[in-house]
């Protein structure tokens, strides 16, 4: 057993971390302009190249990446110290880049300036926990940068993400989505967590029981407990999660704060709504002190002042203001039957999720509570009292159920609330006689039946333990549904009604959120199979496109792409054993790498679509071929990655394609990097090779060599007129040479060579450093 707690190892929150600092990064690259942004990609190009020369064993075995730069290599600083160098030139770019900004005052400069130096310090010692000879070497500063990492990433990137969602959104729902990410982000960093530096099988003291110097690090960096926040961190981390949404909704709208209550209401639930996430959360409130008692008490107090604030707010600032105009009472007898409705609905669930039906409260008498609130929604509604039955049908359906766990029951529960679901759909929209994107609304109307049928049944049958194959269709069915229906709603608002948000953005993301971790949660509990887990997941994240470029109808191939591109993720994800890695057959690989070709070419336009939105302005051959290298390669790169990580040949293979690649090349080559660096850390074939996929990519965006117009734009000179072309009338690329014959012309050849140094240096060059 070892004498010390400290053990070097890799850190294990890379991904909350990434969440945080990484989209942070890109904002100030944004607000920096290009210098900022030129300055962190030349750093990014620069730090793996001072790794691949760190040098060579004296054993003829050469030594690249991690265990040369990182290890005990003769310039194993060669890395680290372009790191810091490229975080202090992007500072001294930045703040140069603000001081030239002569519309904004100095000192509204200095606070973004003083946020961006934070945010390239905590970079920086993110950075320098993935050396493992700094680990090794230099103990107490490892914990601390561990510690500083973990809990200055939430404040700094609550800075960053609010400027970044300031450009993209209107001011006014700023507060609302910083919320979310907030919440977000407290989830994966404000929680205890353990150090990833601690070593769980280290005896309680030193030699002597006295501590050793380790160890006095250790519990300075937080370990004493086992974590590596202390309590008052968690406390400031859950107090900027729960004050610093409504702080800033009450700065944007301080002048007609209380002239309206519209916005008194959304003050109460941005403060109710985080308060209550954060003290439902699993140890969402561990930094509280007190003993067990007392402290479940508070707890409780908390959750009930949350719900009470989170119900009032919503009553005020969804239901009757968003949605007022279904409300078919007068005042005050609308906030009455309202109030009962949801505090009523609300008090049942609570006494569900306490565990109090059935044993402190009498099924019975909830199940007449729930009736009773049932009748007041509806009649708020304006309920026929034909159509009257049907509510109550469904509210007595679901208390029969609870009480004899019944799938019947749950049938007449369900058979119950789709009818009240019809009343509505009928009620106020099945006599509009208009089109949404090309959709007859009557049409729209049944398709939104028919994703409901789905949310009704599922929890059911889940219950009732149905087959995987049943659970697992009808879920996919209503993942189809919801997309077709997102796309439609959500893309016309952008072309048949400009300017007005008839399906906001934030309703496509909680749709896909809800989505895969619903789909997360039924596969861990062995409800649906790996491949709707799969085909769930492609769809929810695929829809996701549709906020990118709403007018170019990318959803449809985009999902075609993650299917073909996830398959091996999620089909094989059960087959390996240990530390083995799965081997496919031959018909198995060509069968995935020839669907990802094909699911790449029916993306094809989209791709056009999307960079020539990025480019604003019509792309050229050499960009758009890159381009669709780089997706071929980034498509294959899970299958390569999961099923042959020490298959030099096929990742020669890819890397072959890399001399083309183009500007998603930067883009997405560092996607896979988290899993490559997880999983295969020693395995240096794979991290050589994104090193030239890089630098590849980068040689095509500089020198775009010329393409062959025939085959690409025009048809080629086939017999029985067969015109099999990559662009079509609609997607025309700029053409550089207007024949194949400008390929031997002298001017052509220097660009055409220098795309081939990556592969020469690959195979010849490199090794010989």
């Amino acid at each position: 057993m070892s004498s010390t707690r400290y053990s070097p190892n890799a850190f294990q929150y890379n991904g909350r971390v990434a969440l945080a600092l990484v989209p942070s990064l890109c904002v100030a690259g944004t607000l920096g302009g290009p210098s900022v942004t030129v300055t962190l990609a030349v750093g990014a190009m620069v730090s793996p190249a001072a790794q691949l020369v760190c040098g060579s064993y004296p054993g003829g075995s050469f030594c690249y990446g991690h265990a040369c730069c990182w290890g005990n290599g003769q310039y194993r600083e060669g890395a680290f110290t372009c790191s810091w160098l490229t975080l202090g030139f992007s500072n001294v770019a930045f703040t140069v880049a603000m001081a030239g900004a002569t519309d904004t005052h100095p000192l509204m400069l200095m606070p973004v300036v003083f946020a961006y130096c934070a945010l390239s310090a905590l970079v920086g010692m993110w950075v320098s926990l993935q050396f493992k000879w700094i680990q090794m070497q230099y103990p107490p500063v490892t914990l601390i940068f561990e510690r500083v990492v973990l809990t200055a990433s939430l404040p700094t990137a609550a800075i960053m993400y609010t400027l970044g969602l300031a450009s993209i959104v209107d001011t006014s729902d700023v507060p609302y989505y910083l919320a979310v990410l907030l919440g977000a982000m407290y989830y994966g960093m404000g929680r205890p967590l353990p150090s990833s530096f601690q070593n769980p099988k280290a005896a309680p003291s030193g030699i002597g029981g006295a501590p050793s110097k380790v160890q006095k690090a250790a519990v300075q960096g937080g370990l004493d407990e086992g974590t590596v926040q202390g309590k008052l961190d968690g406390f400031c981390m859950a107090a900027l999660t729960v004050g610093l949404p409504p702080a800033m909704y009450a700065a944007i709208h301080w002048v007609v704060l209380l002239r309206h209550m519209v916005h008194v209401y959304s003050l109460v639930l941005l403060v109710s709504l985080p308060l209550l996430y954060v003290s439902l959360l699993p140890q969402g409130l561990w930094w509280m002190k007190g003993k067990s008692q007392s402290f479940g008490f508070t707890h409780k107090a908390v959750i009930t002042i949350a719900l009470v604030g989170a119900l009032v707010g919503f009553e005020g600032r969804v239901v009757f203001h968003a949605f007022g105009q279904y409300i078919k009472l007068h005042p005050p007898w609308n906030w009455i039957a309202v109030t009962i409705g949801l505090f009523g609905f609300a008090a049942v669930t609570m006494a569900h999720m306490a565990g109090a039906l059935g044993e402190s409260v009498d099924v019975t008498l909830a199940g007449s509570f729930l009736l009773l609130c049932t009748t007041a929604g509806a009649l708020a509604m304006g309920v026929p009292m034909v159509w009257l039955p049907a509510p109550l049908v469904g509210a007595g359906g679901l208390a029969l159920f609870y009480d004899s766990q019944s799938l019947r029951e749950y049938i007449v529960f369900t058979g119950g609330a789709f009818m009240t679901c019809v009343w509505f759909m009928q009620q106020h929209f099945w006599f509009l006689d208009i089109t949404i994107g090309g959709i007859d609304l009557h049409l729209m109307c049944k398709l939104v039946l028919g994703a409901t049928v789905p949310a009704l049944l599922v929890p059911g049958l889940v219950h009732a333990q149905s087959s995987k194959t049943s659970i697992g269709l009808l879920l996919i069915f209503q993942a189809s549904l919801i997309c077709v229906l997102e796309d439609k709603l959500y893309c016309s608002s952008h072309e048949d009604f400009a300017g007005e948000v008839m399906y906001p953005g934030f309703l496509v993301l909680a749709t896909t959120g809800a989505g895969v971790l619903a789909a997360r949660r039924l596969v861990g509990l062995g409800h649906i199979s790996e491949k709707a887990n799969w085909i769930l997941h492609s769809i929810y994240s695929a829809k996701l496109s549709m906020l990118v470029l709403p007018e170019a109808s990318l959803v449809a191939p985009t999902i075609i792409l993650v299917l073909a591109a996830t398959a091996p993720l999620f089909l094989y994800q059960h087959a390996t054993s240990g530390r083995r890695r799965l081997r496919l057959a031959n018909w198995q690989a060509l069968t995935h790498t020839v669907t990802v070709l094909l699911a790449v070419l029916m993306a094809r336009f989209a791709l056009f679509d999307l960079v020539q939105f990025l480019l604003a302005a019509r792309p050229s051959e050499g960009i758009l071929m890159g381009a669709l290298l780089m997706l071929t390669a980034a498509s294959l790169a899970p299958l390569v990655f999961k099923c042959y990580p020490n298959n030099q040949f096929l990742l020669a293979a890819i890397q072959s394609e890399g001399i083309l690649m183009g500007t998603l090349l930067m883009l997405t080559a560092a996607s896979p990097a988290p899993l490559m660096f997880k999983c295969y850390p020693n395995n240096q074939v794979v991290v050589r090779s994104l090193a030239i996929l890089v630098m590849s990519g980068v040689l095509l965006i500089v020198l775009q060599p010329p393409l062959p117009l025939r085959g690409g734009a025009r048809c080629p000179q086939l017999p029985l007129s067969l015109c099999p072309r990559l662009w079509d009338e609609r997607h025309v690329p700029m053409h550089n040479s207007e024949d194949v014959e400008g390929f031997s012309r002298k001017e052509h050849l220097p660009p055409w060579l220098l795309g081939l140094l990556p592969t020469v240096t690959r195979n010849g060059i490199l090794p010989c450093l």
